[in-house]
């Protein structure tokens, strides 16, 4: 039985890796039991990966946090909200456009 937890190298890369994608040194990456990400100007929370992580979670994971953190650096919830349509698919639709444009920069 190992006594240190194999994610912790992992997680400190992940944060290290948003940070310098969002361009924000004190931006602040916690890891939960959330399944679904979640970020705002000065947090991003990451889906916690297990004790032992094999290389397909650790590539999701990677995935998942460089869009968090490009989010976080060409997304502008006031606009967003601004423009926001209405109806349940247009509203989806336009989400997803969104996440396309600011992963595509």
């Amino acid at each position: 039985m190992k006594s240190e937890d194999e994610s912790f190298p992992i997680k400190k890369a992940i944060s290290s890796s948003v940070r310098a994608l969002a361009n924000q040194k004190e931006l602040e990456v916690s890891f939960t039991n959330d399944s679904v990400p979640t970020n705002n100007d000065e947090n991003v929370q990451l889906p916690i990966p297990s004790r032992e992580p094999n290389t397909k979670e650790i590539y999701e994971l990677r995935g998942i946090s460089d869009s968090e953190a490009l989010k976080v650096k060409y997304h502008n919830k006031t606009l967003h909200s601004k423009n926001k349509p209405e109806g349940e698919l247009a509203l989806e639709v336009y989400n997803v456009l969104e996440k396309a444009r600011y992963e595509s920069i």
